[in-house]
């Protein structure tokens, strides 16, 4: 049994191999969307002059952390004034997060027929009137299952139910279904059903909207400061002007200006649809302070009892460990002679 078995928790990772073998495509594509610092989808992706892509937070992050002047990936020389908004990566992957889940069902729906198709294929006896021309109904059935499985249901209930016919006003053909309401709004309303419409919003939702617009704030980024040359009085006009806690010392003031710099200046690399509020990014810095500041977890203290019950034990093995240490019979002893004795 594998890890991933036991641990449902794992197992609600999401991860390309979500995708069965044969769509080693789909692998590669959900890969290639993944930020290789997080592992994660690419949130706010920029992008360096060598090419390569990261999350805007994750890439500010690391060069603030760690100092690196150079590419996590390639290792070429790269600054945070080499980072570049990547938009068109950002849409593939708004587009492709929520298809993905439908993709995924439907690839593990495809593999089920073909497995059973294979075991009826194996069972069948070879025929005596010699190979047919015309298709297997067991492959006609696969086909005409994954195409239906395409399409919303409502549009099988359209396909089944809904005729078309003329109307007697304006001639134009209409859905049974919708010829009442046709003829009462006086000819005007769409010809289109109702459950048309909802299919088309199916699909929208499948695809992935584009979300409706935010209300615009400020695109002006918080640049970096001389942090030595500033004293807490200055440091505390700068976060009340940003709308920021304004308590601690000065190591904590810095801290907290450092942060909401690269959390302000990453959402700003994000398109405008994905910026989220300035009232989320506080909530996130709070979050991370309250994290910095909590109290680490003391080890705890190791147990005299357990010591004293398991103390013999403990010595057998010390003492077993020696033997085993000890030089063995006929082996040669360097000795080492200090110059001064000659």
């Amino acid at each position: 049994m594998s890890v991933w078995t036991m641990n449902p928790k794992l197992q609600a990772i999401e991860d390309p191999t979500d995708f069965p073998p044969e769509a080693k495509s789909l692998q590669q594509l959900d890969a290639a969307v993944r930020c290789s610092i997080c592992s994660e989808f690419f949130d706010g992706p920029v992008s360096l002059q060598c090419g390569h892509s990261f999350c805007s937070l994750c890439i500010r992050n690391t060069m603030a952390t760690t100092s690196q002047s150079h590419c996590p990936t390639c290792r070429a020389p790269a600054k945070e004034s080499h980072l570049r908004p990547n938009s068109l990566l950002e849409d593939i992957v708004s587009a492709w997060k929520p298809a993905r889940a439908y993709i995924v069902k439907l690839a593990k729906q495809d593999d089920q027929p073909a497995r059973k198709k294979r075991r009826l294929d194996e069972s069948d006896p070879p025929s005596s009137a010699g190979p047919s021309r015309t298709p297997s109904a067991n492959s006609t059935t696969v086909e005409r299952t994954q195409l239906s499985s395409l399409l919303p249901m409502d549009a099988h209930r359209y396909k089944a139910s809904d005729s078309l016919v003329a109307c007697p006003l304006c001639k134009a053909e209409v859905p049974m279904d919708n010829i009442n309401y046709h003829i009462d709004s006086g000819c005007a309303t769409s010809l289109q059903s109702p459950k048309s419409q909802n299919s088309k919003a199916q699909w929208s939702s499948i695809m992935g909207p584009k979300s409706k617009g935010k209300e615009k704030e400020s695109d002006d980024r918080v640049p970096k400061l001389a942090y030595d040359t500033l004293t807490q009085k200055q440091l505390r006009e700068r976060l009340e002007r940003l709308g920021l806690l304004t308590t601690g010392d000065h190591s904590v003031l810095v801290a907290r200006h450092q942060q909401w710099a690269m959390l302000w200046n990453a959402n700003l690399d994000k398109s405008t649809e994905h910026r989220e509020s300035k009232e989320k990014l506080r909530r996130t810095l709070r979050k991370w302070e309250s994290e910095r500041h909590a109290p680490r977890k003391e080890k705890p203290a190791v147990d005299s009892g357990h010591l004293k019950k398991y103390s013999s034990e403990f010595k057998r093995l010390t003492e077993a460990a020696r033997v085993n240490k000890a030089p063995l019979v006929g082996t040669e002893e360097v000795v080492v002679v200090d110059s001064e004795d000659l």
